[in-house]
């Protein structure tokens, strides 16, 4: 499974959605706090800077947190319960803070969403998950984070310029900009994948579950789910047992709105 990447201000810091007391003899280094998603089977496991610089375990909720990272090109390491796994978070300067959410498929950890925030600028990556209707005009998201456009915002695909009717969603993108209030605004949004089939895997605890085998919904993890008949059950569970309070996997396309479930599982 492929992951794009979302959700990661007080005064200069915003959470999106993004154990243990690191150590590191970089003083003053940055602060990488990061979330895993699918990371059932991984509490306890090993998350450290490659090459040196501090390292914590996954906390029951798949969070974690490491400060004084040197700057540089930084890629963490996943270890533990057989896995021994990198991601590349790219370059990252002192003092900066980072916020990544990391996705885990089987042994495999993928960047969705990265977000480098210093004093009064913002760096984020990761797929689009929201635009208008369900944004005000102008605005697209990331993450649920905020990404807002103006006249002087460039957009570019490529080396040619491209129009905010050119973004998608499901398409991953590059945005620097500078924190407001509402969000980001952005300056220049940099058009990385124009594929909007790459999957999204989630796994949580069903809740407002309604519907048919021939359409559904529920609510997992603040995300809206829908199905029908071309859902595909796996490992024992059947549509029948789909309610409240079951908890499952759910693996689907991003959606405007929703994510449609291609697959469900149980958790």
């Amino acid at each position: 499974m492929r992951r794009v990447l979302l959700s990661f201000l007080s005064a200069t810091v915003l959470t999106i959605g993004c154990g243990g007391t690191p150590t590191s003899p970089f003083a003053g280094g940055a602060t990488i706090n990061g979330n895993v998603v699918g990371a059932g089977g991984s509490t306890g496991m090993n998350v450290g800077v490659v090459g040196g610089g501090p390292s914590t375990t996954l906390g029951s909720n798949g969070t974690f947190s490491l400060t004084n990272v040197r700057a540089g090109d930084v890629s963490l390491e996943f270890k533990g319960a057989g896995v021994n796994s990198r991601v590349s978070l790219g370059p990252i300067e002192r003092s900066e803070q980072v916020t990544v959410n990391i996705s885990r498929e089987g042994q495999n950890f993928v960047v969705d969403c990265i977000k480098r925030h210093g004093h009064d600028k913002v760096e984020i990556e990761g797929r689009i998950d929201g635009l208008p209707p369900l944004t005000p005009p102008g605005t697209f998201t990331i993450a649920g984070l905020n990404i807002q456009t103006n006249a002087d915002t460039q957009i570019v695909k490529g080396d040619a310029p491209a129009t905010f009717g050119d973004l998608a969603i499901g398409m991953r993108v590059h945005v620097r900009g500078t924190p407001n209030p509402l969000g980001v605004l952005a300056k220049i949004v940099k058009i990385q994948n124009t594929n909007v089939d790459l999957g999204v895997h989630l796994e949580g605890t069903i809740s407002g579950f309604s519907g048919t085998i021939l359409g559904f919904q529920f609510m997992l993890g603040g995300k809206l789910i829908k199905g029908d008949a071309t859902t595909q059950f796996d490992d024992g569970l059947t549509f029948a047992a789909l309610a409240d309070g079951v908890k499952v996997e759910v693996k689907g396309q991003l959606k405007l709105g929703f994510i449609f479930a291609t697959k469900i599982e149980p958790d």
